[in-house]
C-alpha cells in the first residue's frame, strides 16, 4: 500500500520533473513485484507513454488529426472525463455493495451487469477521454 501511495503521489506531483518518466517507471514495477497485480500495470504504461509526451510539441498528432474533428473532441474533453469518472465510481459501488440493483436482481446478473459496464468504461469510453484529452492539449498549444 506504501508503494501504492508513493505512485499516486509520484505521478500527481512530480511526473513533470526531469526524470520523473523513469522514476514513475520504477515505483510501477516495484509496485508490481510487492503484489499490486496486472491492472496497475496496464494503468501504468498508458501513464508512462502519456507523460513521456509532457511539455513536447504535438506536431505529428496536429497534422494526423483532421480540424473540425480536433475542435469536437476538444470540446467533449471535460464531459468524458467526467463520464469516465463517474462510471467508474459507479462501478465500484456496484462490484462492492450491488446496491441498488441487488434490490432487484441476482448476484449473477450484477457480476455480468460489471463486466459489461467495466469492458465499455475500460475499452470504449478510456480511449475517448485519451483522444479528447489530446485534441484538447493541441488546441491548448495552437492557442
Amino acid at each position: 500500500m506504501i508503494v501504492g501511495l508513493l505512485v499516486i503521489i509520484w505521478a500527481a506531483a512530480f511526473i513533470d520533473r526531469k526524470y520523473g518518466v523513469w522514476v514513475l517507471m520504477f515505483l510501477s514495477i516495484v509496485m508490481f513485484l510487492v503484489g499490486g497485480g496486472f491492472a496497475p500495470t496496464v494503468f501504468s504504461m498508458i501513464a508512462l507513454v502519456t507523460a513521456a509526451m509532457i511539455n513536447r510539441p504535438l506536431t505529428w498528432w496536429r497534422k494526423h488529426f483532421p480540424h473540425g474533428l480536433r475542435d469536437f473532441l476538444a470540446r467533449l474533453w471535460k464531459w468524458s472525463l467526467v463520464a469516465l469518472v463517474f462510471l467508474s465510481l459507479f462501478l465500484v459501488e456496484l462490484a462492492t455493495f450491488g446496491y441498488p440493483l441487488m434490490l432487484f436482481f441476482s448476484a449473477d446478473k450484477i457480476l455480468n451487469l460489471c463486466r459489461s459496464l467495466g469492458n465499455i468504461t475500460f475499452y470504449g469510453l478510456g480511449p475517448v477521454v485519451i483522444l479528447t484529452a489530446l485534441a484538447y492539449d493541441i488546441q491548448k498549444q495552437t492557442d
